[in-house]
């Protein structure tokens, strides 16, 4: 019987312990778990906030890219129309350059010139030669 006794003291004992322990350990988990809870809390708050920031960030890089969109398109078209200018000045230039060419005839020889500067060098030329020839 002193046995039994003993047994089941020792099993009271251990069972005790085992609670005691578990309570323990529950306990100090409890305080742990909690703490990470709330610092996964403050996390959450924080990406939360950045997530917002971040959004408000791209809404911004949206609005800078569609203007820049549109300030390309404009460009785009002002670009062509001036193309167009500029290919319809050339050909007014082509236009222009054959209407003023100079022809310039003398003692029956004529010749024709684009550059209007060579066409005055010849007209000097001509006036030099004839020149001595009025001195006589």
């Amino acid at each position: 019987m002193a046995e039994d006794l003993k047994a089941e003291i020792l099993a009271s004992i251990r069972e005790d312990l085992k609670n005691v322990i578990r309570d323990e350990l529950k306990s100090a988990l409890a305080d742990e778990i909690s703490s990470i809870k709330n610092d996964l809390q403050g996390l959450k708050t924080l990406i939360a906030n950045d997530v917002t920031a971040i959004r408000a960030d791209m809404e911004l890089v949206k609005t800078d890219v569609n203007e820049v969109k549109d300030g390309l398109n404009t460009w785009s078209d002002e670009v062509s129309t001036l193309q167009t200018t500029v290919e319809s000045l050339q050909k007014e230039i082509k236009t222009m350059r054959y209407k003023s060419r100079l022809r310039i005839t003398h003692n029956g020889n004529s010749r024709e010139f684009v550059d209007h500067r060579k066409a005055m060098d010849y007209a000097k030329q001509i006036l030099m030669e004839e020149r001595p020839a009025a001195n006589d």
